[in-house]
């Protein structure tokens, strides 16, 4: 063979060997693409709401005794009502709702809304709750100033914060059709959840799997 061939026959293999390379190998994910996948996967799919809780209940109290919002805890139904009382617990540490109070006065002919019927009764058997040694409160929950400008009211419910990717930080080849992500995300706020000042959470990491498929690349479930 001579030098034209053997020069010939040399820029055919680059030549099948580029074509292959090109043709016959894994298209490119950039790392768009992949945060783009990702963010619309379920592995970020999550979303949390939060309830303006609407309660109200009562319970006793010494009758000489300043009543606090603490007081609350006291009414033996939020203890029965596991959900309702955690709901309540974090409306009050995002700010969200306050207390009103009152005593309860031997008036009516019926408790309070929310209140224990056997508690009120015994409280008020004798027609004056003034006579007993512990007083009888009544309270409800009502909307802060900070819910008030966020146009929330009593009992809605309202999308409070979203999960959402932050950097894809890696990206590692495990063979031609499958690639290996490995991802930071937080906690952000929704809309609502950003007027009324509630932060982003701290990063997280996640992994998640890519696989190539005859429509593309695609989140492995």
């Amino acid at each position: 063979m001579d030098v034209y061939s053997k020069l010939s026959s040399m820029r055919h293999a680059v030549w099948l060997v580029l074509v292959c390379s090109v043709g016959c190998g894994q298209p490119q994910l950039t790392i768009e693409q992949a945060a783009d996948l990702l963010s619309n996967s379920p592995a970020l799919s999550g979303v949390e709401t939060l309830q303006l809780v609407a309660r109200s209940g009562c319970f006793t109290l010494d009758r000489e005794a300043e009543v606090r919002a603490a007081d609350v805890w006291k009414d033996s139904h939020l203890g029965e009502l596991l959900y309702a009382r955690e709901a309540l617990r974090r409306d009050l540490e995002l700010g969200l709702i306050e207390f009103e109070f009152s005593e309860a006065s031997a008036g009516p002919l019926t408790p309070p809304e929310g209140c224990d019927e056997q508690l009120w009764r015994s409280h008020s058997s004798d027609g004056t709750l003034s006579a007993q040694p512990f007083k009888l409160v009544a309270w409800n929950t009502v909307p802060s100033d900070k819910a008030i400008a966020a146009g929330l009211q009593t009992g809605q419910t309202f999308l409070y914060r979203r999960q959402t990717l932050g950097a894809i930080t890696r990206l590692e080849r495990q063979d031609d059709a499958t690639i290996r992500v490995e991802y930071s995300w937080h906690w952000a706020p929704s809309y609502e959840g950003g007027h009324l000042g509630f932060p982003t959470s701290a990063p997280a990491r996640g992994v998640a799997t890519l696989r190539r498929t005859d429509q593309g690349w695609r989140v492995a479930q």
